[in-house]
Parts: C-alpha cells; structure tokens; sequence
C-alpha cells in the first residue's frame, strides 16, 4: 500500500512539474524520419493551426484544400497551418501519398495514433475521437482552441481576429 500511494505522489508531482506532458508531447517526427517536438513548430512568433489528419480519413481527403488554401492565404501575415499526420511511421508511404494527392504545401509532422490521440487528450483536456481534429496556438505557444471534426477556415479566420 505505502509503495502505491508513493507512487501517486510520484506521478502527481511529475505531471505538475510538466515533466509527464513533455514525455507525453515526443512521438512526433518530420517526414525525413527526424525526431522533432511539436512546440518548435508552435512557438515561432505567430499563430499556428495544428490539423490532425490521416491518409484514409474521407473528411481530411475532401476538406485538406480549404486548408492549403488558407495556409498560402496566411503564411506572410502570421498564421500558418502544421499537419500532424496519424498515421505512424509504419504507414509513412500512404501518409506521403495523401500529401502528394492533395498537395499540401504546408509543414507536416507524422506521429503514431496513440501517441497523437495521448498529446491531444492530455492538452486540451478532451476525449480524443478522430480526424480531422484541430488545435490552434497563439503567437506566444499557448493553446487557444481545440475541436474535433473539420472546422471552416473561415471560422479559424473569425476565432483568430477576435483573440489578436
């Protein structure tokens, strides 16, 4: 019993000391096979739309224009959009194939799908259900929105004039 309520202890000082949630955040690579975190990516001075998508997802299919749309419409002034591609390492090769179908220019990361279900649940606080899912970050890196499902960049557009 001492051993368990120890190890309580243990973890609870490790997930307030923020430890847990940087463990939590690794998992996450370039399309080059590079271990990256995705806070480089978050924490550039400007606003960054992180979608979560996979290659067999319908919905990221037929909505992933809108948001390379978006993306050009935006790089200069601010605002980007990262991919975060669920598909693992392991199925790389069909992930590359949805970037190059719907040629998505924007940055893309690629992380297993428990680990990017783990980092979206333990950040946003909200049970992970699928793709596309959404997190936008604040100039400062500090997460301002997150939804699941596809979102209408111009709803992006609305949530960020209004938070500037």
């Amino acid at each position: 019993m001492k051993k368990i309520i120890a190890s309580f202890f243990v973890l609870s000082a490790l997930l307030w000391s923020g430890w847990l949630v940087a463990k939590i955040s690794e998992g996450f690579y370039d399309f080059n096979g590079k271990a990256t975190a995705i806070e480089s990516y978050t924490n550039e001075d400007r606003w960054t739309v992180v979608m979560f998508w996979a290659s067999d997802c319908q919905v990221c299919n037929a909505e992933s224009q809108q948001y390379v749309d978006f993306h050009h419409k935006h790089k200069d002034s601010g605002i980007r959009v990262l991919g975060v591609s669920m598909d693992g390492l392991e199925n790389k090769q069909a992930a590359q194939q949805f970037i190059d179908r719907n040629k998505v220019s924007f940055p893309n990361l690629i992380i297993d799908s428990q680990l990017g279900a783990n980092f979206y649940t333990t950040n946003t606080g909200e049970n992970w259900i699928g793709t596309p899912s959404f997190m936008v970050y604040g100039p400062k890196g500090e997460l301002k929105a997150a939804q699941i499902g596809a979102v209408p960049t111009q709803l992006i557009e609305d949530f960020i004039s209004q938070n500037r």
